[in-house]
């Protein structure tokens, strides 16, 4: 494996904090597999062309993709920073999760309530998959924003009355 060192903090089977530091990604394995199999079957189920499954469908990748990120950089960083930065992605991947599933909602009351109107209004299914993929992302940025603001700014505070 990688050497991956800060001071003593190294990946290899001679240390003894080596099962420790498997158990912090060990998990993220589990999720693979799972949002995989989760991911194939729903790929082959269902029309993920229709917007709510389509909405459905991106969550289920950004999860994955959050998973391979946090396998991904546990070979390159500290345990320290890995367990740093594996928060902060599974944070963005809860609130992607939060904001999709707001997202999913809404569209199946306006197809319950306003289906004929909202039809009308916009007739290309594949104009409604698409604004409904652009929908839940810039919802999840506007949303973050306010919560990342407040985490850099004490950070930051923090990081300068720490020095």
């Amino acid at each position: 494996m990688l050497a991956n060192s800060t001071s003593s903090d190294s990946y290899n089977t001679d240390n003894p904090i080596y099962a420790s530091q498997i158990l912090c990604v060990m998990p993220e394995y589990f999720n693979w597999f799972f949002l995989s199999c989760g991911l194939y079957g729903m790929y082959q189920g269902i029309e993920i062309s229709h917007p709510l499954y389509a909405v459905l469908f991106l969550t289920l990748f950004a999860s994955l993709l959050t998973t391979m990120l946090d396998i991904l950089a546990f070979f390159f960083v500290s345990t320290v920073h890995y367990i740093l930065f594996s928060n902060v992605i599974n944070s963005l991947s809860l609130l992607f999760h939060c904001t999709s599933w707001c997202v999913t909602s809404v569209l199946r009351f306006v197809y319950i309530i306003y289906g004929d109107w909202f039809n009308n209004l916009i007739p290309s299914q594949k104009n409604q998959w698409t604004s409904a993929v652009i929908m839940t992302c810039a919802l999840t940025a506007i949303l973050s924003v306010p919560s990342f603001s407040v985490a850099i700014f004490y950070g930051k505070s923090f990081s300068r009355s720490c020095w």
